[in-house]
């Protein structure tokens, strides 16, 4: 073999063909063969040891090898696209859990300041560019006699008398152009009794869009005489 084959004696294969002759135990295990033209091969050797010395069975398993490498290879490449998946999905949760958390935040203050405005001794509006109404809080609902789904059907404008209503859209936009707008008027309860009214409308900017908060001061015959008081002095 060491005159076929020159250098085997420093072969992994070698040492088992040595130690089943030394020791006369069985032996078995996987070799990979080069070829005189440099074409690789890979053969399953079983190793036994016989009275003239050890007896060699030789079985290619080439193709076998050449199977499990692939398949290796596939697994490998699952396990790393199972790991970016993982690595994905862990980073969209955690997206997902800050986002939740964040809305939590959000409607707990939103809860709180629906509270506080509802808590509010004044009647307080929510309007879009529109004057459609978007929330109003329980004084609006006891200083103006309509309920809640009754206002979120009604237009800031049917508030006022009906020669008054053409005037609110010029308002509207006046609030939309400076941010702010202070006046006097007649509003129209749903009872359709008259009540004086100062109103300070603002505008809001949210990331739903914008909005214009109107706070309602009734004025009293009480509050106009101190008014006057006032500027007389």
């Amino acid at each position: 073999m060491m005159e076929m084959y020159p250098g085997i004696e420093s072969t992994k294969m070698f040492k088992v063909l040595t130690d089943c002759m030394t020791h006369r135990v069985p032996r078995k295990m996987e070799n990979e063969f080069i070829f005189p033209n440099g074409a690789k091969g890979w053969f399953e050797l079983r190793i036994e040891p016989v009275p003239e010395g050890i007896l060699i069975l030789s079985s290619e398993i080439t193709k076998r090898k050449e199977l499990e490498e692939e398949l290796s290879r596939y697994r490998s490449r699952l396990e790393q696209v199972v790991a970016e998946r993982t690595a994905e999905c862990a980073k969209v949760t955690s997206e997902l859990s800050r986002q939740v958390e964040e809305h939590r935040k959000m409607k707990e203050g939103l809860i709180l300041r629906t509270v506080i405005l509802d808590n509010a001794k004044e009647p307080i509006f929510l309007v879009n560019w529109k004057g459609e109404f978007v929330y109003a809080n329980e004084a609006a609902y006891k200083a103006y006699g309509y309920n809640h789904d009754e206002f979120l059907n009604l237009n800031l404008r049917q508030l006022l008398r009906p020669q008054e209503q053409h005037i609110m859209e010029p308002r509207l936009k006046e609030v939309l152009e400076k941010g702010s707008l202070e006046i006097e008027a007649l509003h129209v309860r749903k009872d359709k009794s008259l009540m004086p009214v100062k109103v300070r409308h603002s505008l809001v900017k949210t990331t739903h869009g914008q909005f214009i908060v109107s706070v309602i001061l009734e004025v009293t015959k009480e509050h106009r005489r101190k008014t006057n008081s006032k500027s007389n002095s």
